[in-house]
């Protein structure tokens, strides 16, 4: 994982192993580096808060239990409490800067892009048939949008979460239906410009095997925070005819 270090940590590090040992001038704590982990990917939703890692190290490199402080060089992109690293996004399509502080030692800046926030998810048709000869569901037609100026519209590259819930395949080896493509019962897809799945999600019949009258597959979407987004838990009712 890419960490961001001090470049004074860099050079403390070198005279150290120069020397064997050092008078090393430090922020008065013992601290002489931070050690700053950016969230994977390194993004934020607006409306949405995630926490930053960050830990004050040593001159052997073990972490102090000493208080970081937080900033941004972006306060209209982001908003960042002090004293957590509690970050929200502000301005879609922007890039937020922050960094962390011990003392008179401070990270690099890291840079965190600003997504539109996942506000709802849409179902428009919760029923879909398949007729008896067809053995593949119509696609399941699930929009992830943002609210933006009174209107909602489609945000691209969420993943969607597809399951089969009803009726419950306690063995899966015994499933009568699966999503097309992965002989699975869950199913994930990102959703492209529109807010649709970019590619199609359907349900298929299961050869030699008799699909229930009914199926139902729940939607769910993650926010970057790990809250689910509004609208999750809805289902998609699967006739089969």
């Amino acid at each position: 994982m890419t960490r961001y270090r001090t470049s004074i940590r860099i050079s403390l590090v070198l005279a150290l192993a120069l020397a064997g040992c050092a008078d090393i001038t430090d922020d008065g704590d013992g601290v002489i580096a931070l050690e700053v982990t950016p969230p994977v990917p390194p993004q934020v939703e607006v409306g949405d808060t995630i926490t930053l890692m960050a830990r004050a190290l040593d001159r052997l490199g073990n972490p102090m239990d000493v208080p970081i402080t937080w900033r941004t060089a972006d306060p209209a992109n982001v908003f960042i409490e002090a004293a957590t690293g509690r970050v929200t996004g502000l301005t879609p399509g922007t890039t937020g800067r922050v960094q962390a502080t011990v003392g008179t030692l401070v990270s690099e800046l890291m840079g965190l892009t600003v997504i539109a926030g996942a506000d709802t998810i849409e179902v428009p048709a919760d029923t879909l048939v398949v007729a008896p000869e067809a053995a593949t569901s119509p696609g399941m037609a699930v929009r992830v949008a943002s609210l933006v100026e009174g209107t909602y519209e489609g945000v691209a590259g969420r993943s969607v979460t597809f399951e089969i819930v009803d009726p419950p395949f306690a063995d899966p080896a015994t499933r009568t239906v699966e999503f097309t493509g992965n002989a699975a019962l869950a199913d994930t897809v990102a959703t492209g410009a529109d807010g649709f799945p970019a590619a199609a999600v359907t349900l298929s019949r299961i050869e030699g095997t008799v699909a229930p009258d009914t199926v139902q597959v729940s939607v769910r979407v993650v926010r970057r925070s790990g809250a689910l987004v509004p609208g999750s838990g809805q289902r998609v009712v699967i006739a089969f005819q």
